[in-house]
């Protein structure tokens, strides 16, 4: 790797871990500082350098202005299956954590759906996580009832939603598409 980047400049991406991460972010909302990064993970600079670049492409810091010093730009209380922020509060006074969510950035029923089904997965309650997902599968269906748009919403792959949709049309809930490039059409819950 020095080798590389003596010879060609290349610098490798760096691979950094979720939980490294989250605790980046808490750090940071304490002090935006290279340093604090630092004490708090117990990482050397170089990875604590990355984790800054990365929570400053992220929008979560400002980028450092001419005295070297950085903005904490957000709190972040939690992430969706696919990485989005839950909330996003503007910290321009002292008192962030009492600010209300910014509207446009509240969890969606969608997001707050699967984070009780992965709740219930992490306890071992399968069935439980699963007749969550079956139930705002049915609310996406309804506006739309498509593979894709499950797929898109839930973060899952093709043969789960495919699975869901045929549940659904045993239910009676969908009906089935007529040729292979129609849809499914919603026939409404019971």
């Amino acid at each position: 790797m020095k080798l590389l980047k003596r010879l060609f400049g290349i610098k490798p991406k760096p691979v950094i871990d979720a939980r490294l991460y989250q605790k980046a972010i808490k750090a940071a909302s304490e002090k935006p500082l290279v340093s604090h990064l630092q004490k708090r993970l117990g990482i050397g600079y170089c990875r604590a350098c990355e984790l800054m670049e990365k929570l400053e492409a992220d929008g979560i810091v400002s980028a450092p202005n001419a005295s070297g010093k950085r903005k904490f730009n957000r709190v972040i209380i939690g992430l969706t299956p696919r990485g989005k922020p839950v909330y996003d509060i503007s910290s321009d006074s002292k008192d962030t954590m009492t600010k209300k969510p910014i509207s446009n950035d509240a969890p969606s029923e969608v997001e707050l759906a699967l984070a009780r089904a992965k709740e219930a997965e992490a306890k071992g309650e399968f069935n439980k996580a699963e007749e969550i997902i079956y139930k705002i599968a049915i609310k996406i269906a309804a506006q739309r009832a498509t593979t894709d748009a499950l797929q898109q919403r839930l973060g899952i792959g093709y043969n789960k939603a495919f699975e869901l949709l045929s549940r659904m049309e045993k239910d009676g809930i969908v009906s089935a598409p007529e040729s292979p490039d129609a849809r499914w059409k919603f026939l409404g819950t019971k």
